[in-house]
């Protein structure tokens, strides 16, 4: 099961995430869907890169449920040579990204 957006994580912390994955992707130069994976120390807040995996994953579905964003669409569009923020695709940046709790069931 999974569950999303994590419920127990300092919004301090998921900003600090979300600015990492943005950073280390414009660093590299990288312009389109991929998954940055960061472990996060429980006791002290502290976070960690583990890997970016350059692709959609089988977990996509639970990201584009928690961010109305169809995240296949979107990767095809930046294949287009679309901009993410321009009038074609429209995605908001990602600090006016907005995660939207739903209630989710084991299958």
């Amino acid at each position: 099961m999974e569950v999303a957006p994590a419920v127990n994580l300092d919004p301090k912390i998921r900003e600090g995430l979300a600015n990492a994955a943005v950073a280390l992707a414009r660093e590299a130069k990288y312009y389109s869907a991929a998954t940055v994976e960061f472990l996060v120390d429980a006791d002290t807040g502290a976070y960690y890169f583990i890997e970016v995996n350059p692709r959609v994953q089988v977990e996509h579905t639970v990201t584009e449920m928690v961010t109305g964003i169809d995240i296949v669409q979107a990767q095809i569009q930046i294949a287009q040579g679309l901009e993410l923020h321009g009038a074609e695709m429209n995605l908001p940046r990602q600090q006016k990204l907005r995660l939207h709790v739903t209630p989710c069931s084991a299958a």
